[in-house]
């Protein structure tokens, strides 16, 4: 560190000495001689001590004359005395002692220079009242006691204290050493005037102004060009006092100014337009370090990259705040995917999801292929535009085009032409339908056509257009193929012949005569009326029972058949009546269904929760009043065993009402469903009926009382694979 110096001229010390000397020889007394001095000057020698009495008389030494003390002589002006001098006092060199023990000296030398020595080390010299005042100028402040003033130069060799303030009029400067201020300094220049300048020179290639640590490490420097650097192990510039105000640095620009701010107000930190701290702001940052922009953002650069996110294990997202309102684009970190959605909190109501396998998901669901899309989708390509273009590779294997079901099964798909040697579908409708409540129409390809009213001739209205050529002679043509021989019916129109895949049998009851392939049986009791035709609407067959109950069936059953034709072995075994009941349901007793039993007999009877089986192999819907409950019951038995889980269906018959009962067989012979009026109400799982064993539709009525049972039959249905 360079130490603060003040040259000090010789005319300061000169004044110093000078009353110096004086207050040291002034005393309280006169110089007094023993010997009354004569009037007149004479040279004499006196052995003796003279001196002069008191009354005010003095020793006076005329104009050109001297007193002089030879080497080896002092002056003892002794405590109490007093030496006045109207002129001035020469010591030829001599020195002049000005304390009692002789050790604090003052002495001029033929070189204009007076020295004075303190004696001690703790010594000072000291200017009790008045002011010290070097050089002939007038000061500029009043000099009203205990003031210096120094015309010239003051030079300090080593530390210059100021208890107080420093008035420096001019400049202080040094051209060799630094000026150190041990403690605070304060500069309080003219108002309105530049407070503290620091000026380089003009070939200047050190700092002009630097900031040091005791070590002389550089903490803070500005340099000649005007640029300041802040240094240190952990520099920090604090702006501001911890108090309630604005704290800004402004940019001052020759055309436009900015600042960066903290704004008291809002307690955001801004970056803004102007000077004034909170108008038009550009950037801000809140408590929670969210970020607000009051303007667009453009990045620039060769390759310019936003960064949300720290790649931590949290949502990063950006939100649209909009008035009425919002969306967001983010990675929603449970999931790990890229979503962009309504609202502003990731994860909720998605409407776009981009996982990490490129998958795209719209509408809300997780992709499960490149594009996964939950909802309608409309493509417009405008007019006169094909409008969805899929293209396959010239290796297309697979479908073009596939639409599933919601298990992602596929129902529908459109392929190319398979390539040479192989075989493909070029339009696939497939599904597996689950089972349906109520009356159902399950379509694979339903085409509805509506033509308008044509003008022209020779106009026409297809809706399947067939077309098949090849110059292959060894390939059959063949417009429509039913290859799965399950099929009830292949066609079925109103007006076109109806081509048959199963082996089946209806009877409808139409014309005025039983057809003779029908097997009659009936009971002894002479109420008993076998089956018959009865003239109404799309012909009925009526069957009624006897009055006689205590002779059993074989007096009141009445009972048709057709003879045993069908095996569930077969594949596709089904069974289906429509039933009218003409009479009142107490007390009857009904079964049909399939039989190997063309006897007389009752296929399945059930007294309160027991079930009795006549038939070897059956399965057949029952209601019989001696139940426990009062509905239509689902039985079947394979080889006298039971099947599994025979019971009530939850539907009873209604009087006066038709009920459609349809029986579906496996061929394993061991699953059976049980539909009335098209709903699924009853399915057993084993020992439906033996596979192999032939059986026939069945129906029979009997009565649980004295009073006959009345059933008509619309139609009676039975079909098989052949």
């Amino acid at each position: 560190m360079k130490e603060f110096r003040i040259d000090i001229g010789w005319k300061l010390l000169a004044v110093a000495l000078v009353v110096a000397l004086v207050a040291g020889l002034v005393g309280c007394g006169e110089l007094v001689q023993k010997a009354e001095l004569e009037e007149e000057p004479v040279s004499r020698a006196y052995q003796t001590g003279w001196y002069v009495t008191d009354g005010g008389d003095k020793a006076i030494v005329a104009s050109g004359g001297e007193l002089e003390i030879q080497s080896g002589g002092t002056i003892d002006i002794q405590d109490g005395s007093t030496v006045t001098f109207d002129g001035g006092m020469d010591l030829n060199g001599s020195t002049l002692t000005v304390d009692a023990d002789g050790d604090t000296t003052m002495v001029a030398s033929d070189d204009d220079v007076v020295s004075m020595t303190v004696g001690a080390a703790t010594g000072y010299f000291d200017v009790l009242t008045g002011n010290l005042k070097v050089g002939d100028g007038t000061p500029d402040t009043s000099q009203d006691g205990e003031d210096a003033y120094v015309e010239g130069t003051l030079e300090v060799d080593g530390a210059a204290n100021f208890d107080s303030t420093m008035d420096v009029a001019g400049n202080i400067s040094d051209s060799d050493s630094a000026v150190t201020i041990a403690d605070n300094a304060m500069i309080d220049g003219a108002a309105d005037a530049v407070q503290l300048t620091v000026q380089s020179h003009g070939t200047q290639t050190n700092n002009t102004f630097v900031v040091e640590q005791s070590d002389g490490t550089d903490l803070f420097w500005v340099d000649n060009n005007g640029d300041a650097e802040l240094n240190g192990a952990t520099p920090q510039l604090t702006i501001g006092d911890a108090g309630e105000e604005d704290t800004a640095i402004v940019f001052d620009g020759a055309e436009q100014d900015f600042y960066v701010a903290l704004d008291d107000t809002a307690n955001d930190l801004l970056l803004g337009l102007g000077s004034a701290v909170g108008t038009t702001p550009g950037l801000g940052i809140d408590e929670n370090l969210a970020i607000a922009t009051y303007g667009d953002i453009t990045m620039n650069g060769a390759t310019p990259v936003l960064t949300v996110g720290d790649a931590g294990e949290e949502d990063t997202a950006v939100v649209f705040d909009g008035a009425a309102q919002d969306f967001y684009a983010g990675i929603y970190d449970t999931d790990d995917d890229l979503q962009i959605g309504l609202g502003s909190a990731l994860g909720t109501t998605p409407i776009i999801v981009l996982d990490e396998n490129q998958e795209m998901g719209i509408g809300g669901a997780s992709a499960g292929a490149k594009l996964d899309v939950t909802g309608n989708v409309m493509v417009d390509g405008g007019a006169d535009e094909e409008q969805l273009v899929v293209q396959g590779h010239s290796t297309q294997g697979n479908s073009l085009l596939v639409l599933e079901d919601s298990s992602g099964n596929d129902v529908f798909g459109f392929a190319l032409a398979p390539a040479a040697a192989g075989s493909g579908d070029l339009l696939d409708v497939t599904d597996s339908f689950v089972a349906q409540d109520g009356e159902d129409h399950l379509i694979g390809i339903d085409v509805n056509l509506t033509g308008g009213d044509h003008s022209g001739a020779d106009n026409t209205l297809v809706g399947i257009d067939l077309d098949l050529t090849t110059e292959d002679a060894q390939c059959t043509e063949t417009a429509i193929d039913v290859t799965d021989t399950s099929w009830d019916i292949a066609i079925d129109a109103a007006d076109v012949p109806i081509v048959s895949t199963a082996a089946e049998w209806m009877e409808d009851f139409w014309g005025d005569t039983i057809h003779d392939e029908l097997v009659n049986v009936e009971g002894t009791d002479p109420q008993v009326v076998a089956l018959a035709l009865a003239q109404e609407q799309y012909g009925v067959g009526t069957m009624v029972s006897g009055d006689d109950n205590a002779g059993g069936c074989a007096a009141s059953c009445a009972g048709m058949s057709v003879g045993r034709h069908w095996s569930a072995s077969q594949g596709g075994l089904m069974f289906e009546t429509r039933l009218h009941l003409d009479t009142s349901i107490a007390d009857t007793v009904i079964c049909a269904g399939l039989s190997d039993s063309l006897a007389l007999v009752m296929p399945a009877t059930i007294s309160g929760a027991s079930y009795t089986t006549n038939a070897a192999d059956g399965v057949f819907f029952c209601y019989d009043t001696a139940a426990d409950t009062d509905e239509w019951h689902a039985i079947a038995v394979d080889t006298n065993v039971d099947a599994t889980g025979i019971g009530a269906t939850g539907e009873a018959p209604a009087f006066d009402t038709y009920q459609v009962l349809r029986i579906e067989v496996d061929a394993g012979g061991a699953d059976a469903k049980f539909y009335i009026d098209g709903a699924l109400v009853k399915t057993l799982t084993a020992n439906v009926v033996t596979p192999a064993t032939l059986l026939s539709p069945v129906i029979v009525i009997d009565t649980n009382a004295d009073a006959s049972k009345t059933v008509d039959i619309d139609y009676v249905y039975v079909t098989a694979r052949r």
